[in-house]
């Protein structure tokens, strides 16, 4: 529908740079957009976001030439207008971010402004690693002609790193593991020692009492936390329930470093925690109910290997999800009371395409169990179950990728 002669004028670019590079210590990360294609375009109309996923897209990398992991943030700024423009709201603009071919986040630019910031997205890079994004901005469908004709959208790509801190091992003395000694199942150097106890009937306070250096094995508190491979010669396999956290506390965790090898998170594993990124490592198949409960994450990296994921398993935290092709099972409210603005689902083409499992009294019975119940997607989930196909628009929210 066109709203006016000239309705709207989109445009990015890197405002005549073409290269940044930001440099900490050992850490030197570029962002490059030589081959980038500025979204310029006059006689900008509202479309379908399947119609603005078919334009030519802005395409950037990062490539981290450091010596060390790097924590980016993707920022996208304002550049001043020229006299006579008026700035196009941002409630009127769509865009979608991938990242090698996968949607990690598509929202309205007003759902990731922080602080006068637009934040498009936050991760983690690794040393050597080059990643290549691209980015499609349109007028959306249900921007008015009041809203946005004659108006214009000027911007550039911004981004900012700082080095991921490499903390030494923590003390195997740190952690309790169960009778084979392959998984954890109490930490006793945080700021609450988390002890195993066979049973938990209310998980009071009293379970996670304050803890002191004096009392702590290692003889401080340690809050950044490396999980070793191996503790008493044994491979650790499993994080094991409640074992850094639970409903009477938690071991106050700032940081923790998965090793590779861990196969299963269990069960409020790392419960109230105030780390606020993770990455979660290949081999990890199963994520149980509550691991992750109240841990304010703002990214987290779930991989390939990844085939379950428990009930409000990530319940209040994350702003966009990419959910890896493998998983089939998803618990009730898993993505539950946060700010999710973006949900992407790979290799699959609808709800059908989960597992139903349990009983109707279980919160995993079916596929339409609400995995973001109470999210600021959820208004809109029940309404895409019911006509689920890809490019739908029934859910703004939720994209997916076959």
């Amino acid at each position: 529908m066109l709203l006016s002669a000239s309705y709207a004028w989109l445009q990015l670019t890197l405002n005549g740079t073409k290269t940044n590079v930001i440099k900490v210590g050992d850490l030197s990360l570029e962002l490059d957009d030589t081959n980038g294609v500025a979204i310029d375009g006059n006689g900008v109309v509202p479309v379908l976001d399947a119609v603005g996923l078919e334009e030519n897209p802005y395409t950037f990398k990062l490539i981290n030439k450091g010596t060390t992991d790097s924590n980016y943030t993707i920022y996208l700024d304002n550049v001043n207008l020229e006299e006579g423009e008026t700035q196009l709201p941002d409630d009127a603009i769509k865009f979608d971010l991938k990242q090698d071919g996968t949607t990690l986040v598509r929202s309205l630019l007003s759902y990731v402004k922080q602080n006068n910031d637009r934040i498009l997205y936050t991760g983690i890079i690794k040393s050597g690693e080059t990643l290549i994004y691209d980015l499609r901005m349109w007028v959306d469908q249900d921007a008015t002609s009041t809203m946005a004709a004659e108006k214009t959208f000027r911007g550039k790509i911004r981004v900012e790193a700082e080095q991921v801190v490499e903390h030494a091992p923590t003390p195997e003395e740190c952690f309790q593991v169960d009778g084979p000694g392959t998984t954890i199942i109490g930490y006793l150097c945080g700021t609450n020692k988390i002890q195993a106890v066979d049973t938990c009937a209310s998980c009071s306070i009293d379970y996670a009492p304050p803890n002191t250096p004096q009392e702590s094995p290692a003889g401080r508190i340690i809050t950044d936390v490396v999980i070793p491979k191996t503790i008493n010669g044994k491979t650790i396999t499993k994080i094991g329930t409640r074992a850094f956290g639970n409903d009477g506390g938690s071991a106050g965790l700032t940081s923790v470093v998965i090793p590779e090898g861990i196969t299963e998170i269990g069960y409020a594993a790392f419960f109230a925690n105030q780390f606020t990124s993770v990455v979660i490592p290949e081999g990890v198949t199963i994520i149980e109910s509550d691991a992750f409960y109240e841990v304010p994450l703002k990214n987290v990296y779930l991989p390939e290997s990844l085939v379950e994921i428990g009930s409000t398993a990530f319940f209040g935290n994350l702003t966009s999800v990419v959910i890896p092709a493998n998983v089939k099972k998803i618990g009730y409210a898993a993505f539950g009371d946060n700010s999710i603005i973006s949900f992407t689902i790979k290799g699959k083409e609808s709800t059908a395409d989960f597992e139903i499992w349990g009983g109707s009294d279980s919160p995993f019975y079916g596929p339409d169990s609400g995995w973001l119940r109470g999210s600021n997607c959820d208004a809109h989930f029940d309404a895409h179950v019911k006509d689920p196909n890809y490019g739908d628009n029934t859910n703004p929210c939720i994209h997916w990728e076959p």
